[in-house]
């Protein structure tokens, strides 16, 4: 081969590389990860040593070639083929709650009689966090402040306590037993507490995420257990899934996250290092579900995944790293252009 043809063929092929390196970049891929994975994909193209550079440059123009013509074939292709994490059926979809209907992983597990505090901490959630029920949240709390003295104030850790403890109960009186005017079915179905039979999965997909639980992952290389839940003060609540439960009411059905939860508002449990990445202390837990007020549940739509990678210096604490599910990425912001057309 010409000494001159082997030059360009070199250098087209380093322009090749260079533009998916920038596409990386563009798609907020580190260009470290970006030479990680793309430089061995070319190396595997090389099939004669003593031309490396046209081997290359030969082998990624046919397969965008084929990558190109794929999308116009028939069939399963990159193209056409079902998504990994893939989205529930409009059927299914109204038959849960809170947007929770996915694709669980591994076999259902029937459980007879579920442990009672855990069914109380779980239903007691739905309860609190159901938009339908704020109306008559509001009653029962306007109720319980009539039998309080004129001069007694509630602070906002009273009304939790109240909600807690009495308010599904009452709901259930003010709408199966007195027969209330008017009440959706959705509402009779919360009202009258949930089958104490449930389902249990020791795996989910949710929002293009797969959970699996603690126990799942167990003994394997991967991990996929750790969660972390936005709160509407913006605050980071980071876990690891414990165990995925399917409550029913009636006809209706919600997926909760039983999770352990880890101490985010002391600096014992959380903190940030000199590289600004967030540690959590796994041995301070919060909310682990051995007490009634305790609260380890979530909606299964509530949270993002997360993984956990040990600090090697801070014996106990566990660096933060986020991510974004398979095929979503970030394009940033689209500028809005001040011209009028």
């Amino acid at each position: 081969m010409n000494f001159r043809i082997k030059i360009l063929i070199a250098y087209l092929a380093l322009v090749v590389l260079l533009v998916r390196l920038c596409w990386c970049r563009f798609i907020r891929v580190t260009s470290d990860q970006a030479l990680e994975h793309i430089i061995p994909e070319r190396l595997a193209l090389v099939r004669n040593r003593a031309y490396p550079e046209g081997s290359i440059a030969e082998g990624y123009i046919a397969e965008e070639c084929l990558t190109y013509c794929s999308r116009f074939l028939e069939g399963s292709t990159r193209f056409t083929r079902a998504p990994r994490n893939p989205e529930p059926s409009d059927n299914i979809k109204d038959i849960y709650m809170f947007e929770t209907a996915s694709e669980p992983i591994g076999k259902a597990i029937t459980i007879g009689r579920f442990d009672n505090q855990l069914l109380v901490q779980a239903h007691r959630y739905v309860l609190r966090h159901c938009d339908e029920l704020e109306d008559f949240r509001k009653e029962f709390l306007d109720e319980e402040k009539r039998k309080l003295p004129h001069t007694t104030n509630l602070t906002q850790s009273d009304v939790d306590r109240l909600i807690n403890r009495s308010f599904a109960d009452w709901l259930e009186q003010k709408v199966l037993q007195n027969g209330g005017v008017d009440i959706d079915e959705k509402t009779r179905a919360l009202a009258a507490k949930p089958n104490k039979t449930v389902v249990c999965y020791s795996g989910y997909i949710m929002n293009g995420f797969r959970f699996h639980t603690m126990m799942r992952e167990a003994g394997r290389s991967t991990q996929n257990s750790g969660v972390v839940n936005i709160a509407d003060d913006g605050v980071n609540y980071y876990g690891r899934l414990s165990d995925i439960v399917e409550l029913s009411y009636r006809k209706y059905k919600v997926v909760l996250f039983r999770c352990d939860w880890y101490d985010v508002h002391h600096k014992a449990g959380i903190k940030k290092d000199e590289f600004d990445f967030t540690l959590v202390n796994f041995s301070r837990k919060i909310h682990s579900g051995d007490k009634l007020d305790h609260d380890p549940f979530v909606f299964s739509s509530q949270v993002e995944q997360v993984f956990y990678a040990e600090d090697a210096k801070a014996k106990g604490w566990h660096v933060v790293t986020r991510f974004k599910p398979r095929d979503i990425f970030d394009m940033g912001v689209e500028q809005q252009s001040n011209e009028t057309e």
